[in-house]
């Protein structure tokens, strides 16, 4: 089942003949069906990657860098990002694999409910990121990055964080991303 949105018209005429309800259970629907698609999908990718050998999850950034290894942390505010240079996360890597496909049902509730949001043009507050270099990692709005990428969405606004590393460490996390980079970052 391919995943529609109404335009504004639609959503007028659905509410003005008292479907409201109706409206809501179609829009649930369609986000029930696309985290099922996508975490399908997101379990073929992950087996394929496992054939392979191809690294599957996502880089966890404190794993890879440590707080002293931070020169200087700088707000650049809100922008808009593109999704595919979100390559990883802050300290939550398992609920998500490389590509932001949901690795389990214990997320399907919020999961869902984003979805919904989305689906019915409802602002959300943007995403928290952290830049090295030219890629980002998120602090906070995990499934909001999952949903959009879902729903094949190719920029989300965030309020992005700047970590200046120091050379030692950057030729490190560069060592590292680029090993990444030829196995897994796929641009949409």
């Amino acid at each position: 089942m391919k995943t529609m949105n109404l335009d504004s018209e639609s959503r007028k005429n659905y509410k003005q003949i008292g479907l409201n309800n109706a409206y809501t259970l179609f829009v649930r629907n369609q986000s029930c069906t696309l985290f099922k698609r996508t975490m399908a999908q997101g379990k073929l990718r992950r087996f394929v990657d496992f054939i392979f050998s191809k690294p599957s999850k996502l880089v966890s950034l404190s794993s890879e860098i440590q707080p002293q290894d931070t020169n200087t942390i700088s707000d650049c505010g809100l922008q808009t990002v593109p999704l595919c240079m979100i390559i990883g996360s802050e300290n939550r890597c398992h609920d998500f694999d490389s590509q932001f496909a949901p690795k389990s049902n214990h997320i399907l509730d919020r999961w869902v409910r984003i979805s919904d949001l989305i689906l019915m043009d409802e602002m959300l507050p943007p995403v928290h990121l952290i830049r090295v270099g030219p890629y980002y990692f998120v602090r906070d709005g995990h499934h909001r990055i999952s949903v959009a990428k879902a729903l094949r969405k190719e920029y989300i606004d965030a309020c992005v964080t700047k970590y200046q590393l120091k050379g030692h460490a950057f030729d490190q996390l560069a060592r590292n991303l680029f090993k990444f980079n030829q196995h897994s970052i796929s641009v949409n």
